[in-house]
């Protein structure tokens, strides 16, 4: 089915767009296996990860530890922030919440869905690696 502009209100074809990009990701990732592997994946960026970043700093760049650890602080806090005010301004909710037949495999922390804290700290993370400790880091992009 093509999608096209809905009376040319491009926020509703935004929404359709996205509802049918969601739900045919959807339909490809309903494998048990690929789901086990994606909240592996998840579980990752949930936090806890990111204060690896700390002995890692002091290993890799002993002399600049303290300037590197203090980058982190503020650089983690300003992301949190940003995506905290983001959230709540842009109040998406979840696909589970909007279609039917939509189950979650993963518990959110809150109802809104953008942007994506996972993803915004996780680009944050690989960013400061590649900046902060060594380029190397860049096929964690992927």
């Amino acid at each position: 089915m093509k999608v096209t502009r809905v009376n040319g209100n491009m926020l509703k074809y935004l929404q359709v767009l996205d509802t049918r990009s969601f739900l045919s990701l959807f339909t490809i990732s309903c494998n048990p296996r690929l789901t086990r592997a994606a909240l592996a994946f998840s579980f990752t960026a949930d936090g806890w990860f990111y204060f690896l970043l700390l002995p890692a700093i002091i290993l890799a760049r002993p002399e600049q530890s303290r300037e590197l650890i203090s980058l982190a602080i503020v650089a983690f806090s300003t992301e949190r922030l940003t995506y905290f005010i983001l959230k709540n301004t842009i109040k998406r909710r979840r696909p589970p919440d909007l279609l039917s037949g939509i189950t979650s495999v993963v518990q959110a922390s809150d109802q809104f869905s953008l942007p994506s804290g996972h993803t915004s700290a996780a680009f944050l993370f690989v960013t400061f690696l590649c900046v902060g400790i060594s380029p190397l880091f860049l096929p964690l992009y992927m």
